[in-house]
């Protein structure tokens, strides 16, 4: 996805954007202690919705408030962009509930494994298939969990903000393209595909893809499932038709087999390419060099 900030279509476009959203109401945010007026939607983030709608603004308009309203749900959720904007927020372990959600589901969707691409590109990872979702499902309340879910996307929002400012101050490292992360999803699961996922933790799934995602458009450039398996695909085959072609462009899909990762390398580098594996194999570099995987 090759959307670039000096496009004088999309830089009007989000000017067009800005005019239409309503205005804020105090009266809207009563009860919601250290809200900042300040902490609007930046101009790279009315560019995710504007990309992610394919340049309509009504479409995008109605995702933006969307995201306000999730925002103002609650008190808790209504500092999250507050909180991490001025620091408060600045690891994982930082967020709220991160202790309970991650006894059960292991993740790093902000970038903090240091992996990056040549381009510097952050990479955020997830061992989904991985994920104890009965257990999640059982001893982490959903609103906890929404909350959880809602700080990470505004803290990778963030990261990206800063990623552009910090390429801004340095022309020979500036490129134009949109910010954005390359997220990988490891489907190995060692219950098993059906025992991982069923209709009982299907809400998060549901909650996630209809409420938070629109939330939070355009926020990678690639999505990367990896160790699929083969009961997957045959479920790929009969949904993709489904996602609109800029999302199924975004997606790749490898199985098990290291070798077959290769795309990886030729598209973020050798250098990225040996980091996303010995992250995701859980070994030592040198380890993962002497079984002749890199």
């Amino acid at each position: 996805m090759e959307d670039s900030l000096s496009d004088e279509k999309l830089q009007l476009v989000v000017v067009e954007l800005r005019e239409k959203l309503p205005p804020l109401e105090k009266k809207e945010w009563e009860g919601l202690e250290g809200f900042l007026f300040d902490d609007l939607e930046s101009d790279l983030e009315l560019s995710f919705f504007v990309v992610g709608w394919s340049y309509d603004t009504e479409k995008a308009l109605a995702a933006v408030v969307q995201g306000r309203n999730l925002r103002k749900a609650s008190a808790e959720l209504a500092v999250a962009r507050t909180r991490i904007r001025q620091g408060e927020i600045k690891k994982l372990s930082d967020i709220p509930h991160r202790n309970e959600v991650a006894q059960y589901w292991e993740e790093d969707m902000i970038g903090e494994s240091g992996v990056v691409a040549e381009s510097g590109a952050p990479f955020a990872f997830a061992r989904v298939g991985e994920a104890d979702l009965y257990g999640l499902l059982a001893n982490v309340e959903e609103k906890f969990f929404k909350l959880y879910m809602v700080y990470v996307f505004e803290f990778r929002l963030h990261k990206l903000e800063v990623w552009m400012k910090d390429r801004l101050k340095n022309p020979s490292a500036f490129t134009s393209r949109l910010p954005r992360f390359v997220d990988i999803h490891c489907l190995n699961c060692p219950r098993g595909i059906l025992s991982t996922f069923s209709l009982s933790n299907i809400s998060y799934f549901k909650w996630w893809t209809t409420e938070l995602g629109p939330c939070y458009p355009e926020q990678c450039s690639h999505v990367i499932l990896v160790n699929c398996p083969y009961l997957f695909y045959g479920g790929w085959n009969l949904v993709k038709n489904w996602l609109p072609k800029r999302t199924q462009d975004k997606i790749a899909i490898y199985g098990s087999d290291i070798s077959t990762w290769l795309q990886i390398k030729e598209w973020f580098g050798q250098e990225c390419y040996k980091n996303v594996v010995v992250y995701l194999q859980k070994r030592k570099p040198e380890e993962v060099y002497k079984a002749g995987v890199i």
